[in-house]
């Protein structure tokens, strides 16, 4: 879904206003979090809890896992402002 909005804001001509680049902006992070981070923590539930990428991913997947939450959740409080 999120995919689909980025691709139709790019797409339709009628969509490229202000306020729909704040939603392509929400799309854009909640689908980083879909691809950086939810894969490696679904493993994790799956295994018991135990971390098997190592300790040098495990300090850059935490920076991704806030980076990319941070984003969207800060992308909804400016949609939430603007509107």
């Amino acid at each position: 879904g999120n995919g689909l909005v980025i691709i139709s804001v790019c797409i339709v001509k009628k969509l490229r206003q202000p306020s729909n680049y704040l939603v392509v902006s929400l799309a854009a992070a909640d689908l980083s979090v879909a691809v950086a981070v939810m894969p490696f923590v679904t493993i994790t539930d799956l295994v018991g809890g135990e971390w098997l990428f190592g300790k040098v991913f495990c300090n850059v997947f935490i920076a991704m896992d806030v980076m990319c939450c941070t984003a969207s959740i800060m992308t909804l409080c400016i949609i939430s402002v603007d509107r």
